[in-house]
């Protein structure tokens, strides 16, 4: 799970506001009933080369601060953001949500979430962030970055914010084939990452499954992220 930032609106596009919501975040208290996922302060999962091991500051004081002093115009209780979540409402979806909403009300940053099947910026420059579950632990970590960093310069996506040195690291970890260079351009753009708030990781599942391509004889997906249901996986003899 992740919350990522619509860089065509005003406050998503600012890395004070972008520092605020994550110095409200509790990590540890997000998914505190859910056994499934743990915390995580990385893009990387677990197990993979390239994370910082650098955690991201609690400080919802802090982030009050910060909203109080660069935008108490624009953000209150009256004039909430607003924002996306992965799901349709319910109990099941909504509870990380609600504890997400109320740890962010604490740091002064008041949020209306709407939940949606597909959870895309497309047009609509008012949304300010999405929370959203990860699809999938790929295989390769350059992967997890794909997503946040734009390959066609001239495209200027809403998830995505360019700049040179992200372009030039994800570059460089995606063609070398040396395991040890790798490991260090991903490192170092995860920490560029977390130095600009550019994407703020927020829980992740337990455990992973690696199957070999050749032993899968069918696949089931469910639910509106299409992921695979592990109950409905036939291995080949």
């Amino acid at each position: 799970s992740m919350i990522s930032f619509n860089y065509k609106n005003e406050l998503g596009s600012n890395i004070k506001f972008r520092e605020a919501l994550s110095l409200a975040l509790n990590r540890e208290m997000l998914f505190s009933d859910n056994k499934q996922i743990r915390p995580t302060h990385e893009l990387i999962p677990s197990m993979y080369l390239g994370r910082s091991e650098t955690k991201f500051e609690y400080n919802p004081a802090k982030a009050k601060e910060i909203i109080e002093k660069y935008f108490k115009n624009q953000i209150s209780k009256t004039k909430p953001i607003k924002a996306i979540f992965h799901g349709k409402p319910g109990k099941e979806n909504n509870e990380p949500v609600l504890t997400l909403q109320s740890q962010l009300e604490k740091a002064g940053i008041y949020v209306e979430f709407e939940g949606r099947e597909w959870v895309r910026f497309d047009n609509d420059r008012s949304i300010v962030f999405r929370e959203v579950g990860k699809g999938a632990t790929f295989t390769d970590p350059v992967s997890s970055f794909a997503s946040y960093i734009a390959e066609d310069k001239s495209k200027n996506e809403y998830n995505v914010l360019n700049d040179k040195k992200s372009f030039e690291l994800f570059n460089k970890a995606k063609t070398t084939s040396n395991r040890e260079a790798k490991a260090k351009y991903l490192r170092n753009l995860t920490k560029h990452f977390q130095k600009q708030y550019r994407v703020l990781p927020t829980g992740e599942i337990r455990n992973s499954f690696v199957y070999k391509k050749s032993k899968i004889k069918a696949i089931g997906l469910f639910g509106i992220s299409s992921s695979i249901d592990f109950n409905k996986v036939k291995m080949r003899k």
